[in-house]
């Protein structure tokens, strides 16, 4: 939708759902889903969630099409996912990524940001990542 009061701007409230299979053949084995919500070491990159904003744009030297990364958060799951669920109003389910003017190269000097993406997330039986890793809510589970 695009916004009357402001022609250069764009309002949008798309959503995505992703699932991730922890059980079955397919699931994530419990060894991936330990590292994934280690918290010391903190879990290495392939085991956390990255949202990115990717930009595009023609070079104009060249005139060839450019993507580029304008902003980023991540989410690990240690430290990120209660051991409930994440629900809308929830203070830790929100993370926003701002970019300014001069990041995206707009050649504008603004005091507001260029770009504001805000990001609500939620959960669903996120408990059962730490069962199947074999964890409890105050630690690893010893197993025999």
């Amino acid at each position: 939708l695009m916004c009357l009061s402001k022609p250069s701007t764009m309002e949008m409230q798309p959503k995505w759902r992703v699932i991730f299979a922890i059980d079955g053949p397919d699931g994530l084995t419990s060894r991936e889903l330990s590292l994934a919500l280690s918290e010391t070491p903190e879990p290495p990159a392939s085991h956390r969630l990255r949202f990115i904003i990717y930009g595009v744009g023609l070079q104009q030297a060249t005139g060839v099409e450019e993507v580029r990364e304008l902003g980023s958060c991540e989410l690990c799951a240690g430290y990120d996912l209660p051991i409930s669920d994440l629900r809308p109003a929830d203070p830790r389910a929100q993370r926003i990524i701002e970019v300014s003017a001069a990041e995206a190269e707009l050649g504008a000097a603004a005091m507001t940001p260029a770009l504001r993406a805000t990001l609500q997330l939620s959960t669903r039986r996120a408990g059962r990542l730490r069962e199947v890793a074999g964890l409890r809510s105050d630690g690893p589970e010893v197993r025999g």
